[in-house]
C-alpha cells in the first residue's frame, strides 16, 4: 500500500513539473517572437485620424504619429510615400504630413501612406474623407421682359427670397437685342430697388448674350457657389 501511494505521488509531481516547464517554455517563446517583431522601446508609426468630411475645393491635412522614443535621426530615416484617390497633394509628399486639395470630382477621398524605416518593417496606413459638393446657384425665375409692371412683381418676390436667405447673393442676367434694351431693364431694376429700399449691393446685374426677345433671369447664389453661366433655360414666361 505504502509503495503504491508513493508511486502515485511521484507520478503526480512529475506531471505537475512537466506541465509547468511546458508553460514556461511557451511563455519564453512568445516573448521571444514579440521581441523580434517589435523591439523594446520601438513602435509602429500610425496615421492620425482623418477629418470626417470637408467641402469640395477645400484643403485638409493628414499626418503620421511617430513614436516619441525615436531619435531625430531615426525619424529622418523614415520614407513616406503618399497616395490619394482624388484631388491633389499640394504640400508634404515624402514627409510625415501632407496637405490635400480636395477638388470637386469625387464624394470621398481615400488616403494611403506606405512607410519604411530602420526601426520597423514596411507599414501601410489608410483613411478616407467625405467630400460635400459645392452648393449651386438656383434659378429663381426666367421671364420675358414685356412690361415694367410685370418685371416689378417678379422683383418683389425676388427681394423676399433674398431677404429669407441673407447669406446668398442675387445674380440678375439680362438678354436683349440692343444696348438700349439692356439699359431699360437696368433702369427698371435699380429704380425698383431704391423704391423698395433693397440693398443694391446684394444683386449683380449682368448684360449677357444677345437675344431677339428681351429676357431676364434671376438667380440665387448661396455662399461658396459659383456664379451661373450665361444661357437661357427655356423656361421663359411672358404673362
Amino acid at each position: 500500500m505504502l509503495a503504491a501511494a508513493r508511486n502515485v505521488w511521484t507520478f503526480t509531481m512529475f506531471t505537475i513539473i512537466k506541465t509547468f516547464c511546458s508553460v514556461l517554455l511557451l511563455v519564453i517563446l512568445i516573448s521571444s517572437v514579440r521581441g523580434q517583431a517589435q523591439p523594446e522601446g520601438h513602435a509602429y508609426p500610425q496615421l492620425r485620424k482623418c477629418v470626417e468630411r470637408i467641402r469640395a475645393n477645400d484643403s485638409f491635412e493628414v499626418s503620421v504619429a511617430l513614436a516619441s522614443v525615436w531619435t531625430k535621426e531615426q525619424k529622418a530615416a523614415i520614407k513616406f510615400d503618399w497616395n490619394i484617390s482624388s484631388g491633389a497633394i499640394t504640400d508634404g509628399q515624402g514627409t510625415e504630413t501632407i496637405t490635400v486639395l480636395s477638388g470637386s470630382d469625387a464624394d470621398r477621398i481615400y488616403v494611403n501612406v506606405e512607410m519604411k524605416g530602420p526601426m520597423f518593417p514596411n507599414v501601410s496606413e489608410s483613411c478616407s474623407v467625405a467630400v460635400d459638393p459645392l452648393p449651386k446657384a438656383v434659378l429663381f425665375d426666367e421671364s420675358k421682359f414685356v412690361t415694367q409692371g410685370y418685371l416689378k412683381r417678379i422683383l418683389d418676390a425676388y427681394f423676399v427670397e433674398l431677404d429669407n436667405n441673407p447669406a446668398s447673393q442675387g445674380y440678375l442676367m439680362m438678354y436683349a437685342q440692343l444696348p438700349r434694351h439692356y439699359a431699360q431693364i437696368e433702369r427698371v431694376v435699380k429704380s425698383h430697388m431704391r423704391v423698395r429700399r433693397f440693398d443694391e449691393t446684394r444683386i449683380t446685374l449682368v448684360r449677357s448674350e444677345k437675344n431677339p426677345q428681351a429676357t431676364v433671369q434671376l438667380w440665387i447664389v448661396p455662399p461658396g457657389a459659383e456664379n451661373p453661366l450665361p444661357g437661357l433655360q427655356n423656361v421663359t414666361r411672358s404673362n
